[in-house]
């Protein structure tokens, strides 16, 4: 039930705090009186659409806080679950919306929320009725909600509900298979022509990038070794960087020895020498395994040439290649096995019709017993 409402600066309300009591409430006064605010505000404070309007002369912002207190949290706490929230304490739920000139907020339980989440909550807490909608008695629709909600037929309307979209997918499949022309030849020969080429292939999303990179190592090769070797030269021997930065740190030895002011000086000289050293060795060792297999590298061109013009047939990426093959694979397993399939959709479509006449049955026997004509057994 609703325990508490407070409203600040909301249309000529200036601050308001209605402690509501138990059992029927009744408010009443003559026309302008304001019942209509504390209506309004109760609507607002559950979801709906915000004015700026609605903020009193002069200030910049309105403020509606309602308190419920529940005596099953159960389903509302279901609710902040989903939404990430922390479930109700003490049976209390505290929903506040504030309206400002700059854009609006709402909290629940204190904790920032989203307008669709005081949607939901308001379906759960409040029923607000106006002039004239007792008119949606005479809807059908209304009426059988209604007697579904009596005869506690939700669970069975759910289950009937879904049980008719099975079947009506199973019968679209069906006609739609039957409605459509027996593949020609022409027709089932290019699909086995596209699938034996994709398959055959062998394509792993996962070699490309490994293999591209030694493409490009291999097709290099020639430039990379002679750039290496370059820079092998460059760092080794006695006349190479390595060779004059040992020298330099033999000179920088002797400085210090004779002035320690310049252990500081060439403090990094020794590490920027074993840097260097390691980085010989590992050009080095680049170089002596870049040794190109003739072979290997005709195997790679191939390769590489043999996913490109695939991408360029059925890309642009492997994955939209592999994504062609399996929708032509069933293609052509449908076509191919057009008899056995139809057959397949039609049993199909038997079970489901068998599911919905059950599901069916079971409505009906609870509506029928829950209509006020019909005797209760």
């Amino acid at each position: 039930m609703l325990a508490i409402l407070r409203i600040q600066n909301l249309a000529l309300v200036d601050q308001l705090v209605w402690e509501v009591g138990r059992g029927l409430v009744g408010v009443t006064g003559e026309t302008g009186a304001g019942k209509s605010v504390i209506v309004g505000a109760l609507k607002l404070v559950l979801g709906e659409r915000a004015d700026k309007g609605l903020i009193r002369t002069g200030e910049t912002a309105c403020t509606v806080e309602a308190v419920f207190d529940l005596a099953d949290t159960s389903a509302i706490d279901a609710l902040l679950e989903d939404a990430g929230m922390a479930p109700c304490e003490d049976g209390q739920l505290i929903v506040r919306r504030v309206v400002g000139e700059k854009g609006n907020r709402q909290f629940v339980n204190d904790s920032p929320a989203t307008l669709n989440l005081l949607k939901l909550l308001a379906d759960r807490l409040v029923d607000l009725h106006g002039p004239g909608e007792q008119q949606s008695l005479h809807s059908v629709e209304r009426q059988l909600g209604m007697l579904d909600a009596y005869a506690d037929g939700d669970k069975a309307l759910r289950k009937y509900r879904a049980a008719w979209r099975e079947f009506v997918d199973a019968r679209e499949s069906f006609e739609e298979l039957r409605s459509s022309e027996e593949a020609g030849d022409s027709e089932l020969e290019l699909l086995r022509h596209k699938l034996g080429e994709i398959e055959s292939a062998e394509i792993n999303l996962e070699e490309m990038e490994g293999l591209e990179e030694r493409y490009q190592q291999v097709s290099n090769g020639a430039r990379l070794a002679e750039l290496s070797g370059e820079a092998v030269a460059l760092l080794s021997g006695d006349s190479g960087v390595v060779g004059q930065l040992g020298e330099l740190q033999r000179l920088a030895r002797e400085l210090e020895r004779l002035d320690v002011s310049n252990e500081e000086r060439f403090a990094g000289l020794e590490t920027a020498l074993v840097e260097l050293e390691e980085l010989e060795g590992s050009v080095r060792d680049y170089l002596e395994d870049l040794e190109i297999d003739p072979a290997e590298a005709r195997e790679l061109e191939e390769r590489v040439d043999l996913l490109e013009s695939l991408k360029r047939k059925y890309g642009p990426t492997l994955e939209d290649v592999v994504a062609t093959g399996e929708a032509a694979a069933a293609k052509l397993d449908t076509m191919e096995n057009r008899g056995e399939r139809l057959a397949e959709l039609r049993q199909a479509m038997d079970e489901a019709q068998v599911k919905v006449q059950s599901a069916g049955r079971e409505l009906s026997r609870l509506r029928k017993r829950g209509h006020p004509a019909c005797p209760r057994k």
